[in-house]
């Protein structure tokens, strides 16, 4: 699945089309996809003739719960910080699909916790998540791993320490 946050900017509803392409061709491999995306990316999907096997829910302020009921997570962006809905998901233990950013690959390192592809490359898209979903054992892996990477980097405890760590250094205690 793919999980939206907030209404996109009309720069953001590209990525999903890349998304929905991307769709097109896994077809016949899995049985249904849900997406929360745009009005644009469900009528390229009526045009593809996918329609029937995505779901889209628009946007929900609760995406965590719908984030734990995903297979996999999807994130098609061309720019990003550091992506909290990434982190979220690798904290989840939903595997990780996303684009070849900085961002992204600073939390995804490619076939260890997460998946990249190439960026406007929804053929690489479809292969990453055709790849994923026709393997649990790759799936449970990557979960595994992306679950130790945010809980080790991320975790509270540890974002806690480092704050206090640079408080002291910033008052030269």
């Amino acid at each position: 699945g793919y999980i939206q946050e907030r209404p996109l900017t009309p720069a953001e509803e590209k990525k999903k089309e890349e998304f929905v392409k991307a769709l097109k061709r896994k077809y016949g491999k899995t049985p249904k996809t849900y997406a929360i995306a745009t009005a644009q990316a469900k009528k390229l999907a009526e045009e593809f003739g996918i329609l029937k096997n995505v779901s889209f829910l628009g946007f929900q302020p609760d995406r965590l719960s719908y984030l734990m009921a995903c297979d996999l997570f999807v994130l098609p962006s061309r720019q990003e910080g550091i992506p909290r809905a990434v982190m979220e998901a690798m904290g989840m233990g939903v595997p990780v699909v996303g684009s070849d950013i900085p961002g992204c690959t600073d939390l995804v390192q490619d076939g260890l916790n997460g998946l990249i592809f190439k960026v406007n490359d929804y053929n690489d898209l479809s292969v990453s998540i055709i790849n994923l979903m026709n393997d649990q054992n790759l799936r449970n892996k990557i979960a595994r791993k992306g679950q130790e990477t945010i809980f080790e980097r991320f975790s509270s405890q540890l974002m806690a320490k480092r704050y206090h760590e640079l408080y002291l250094n910033l008052v030269g205690i």
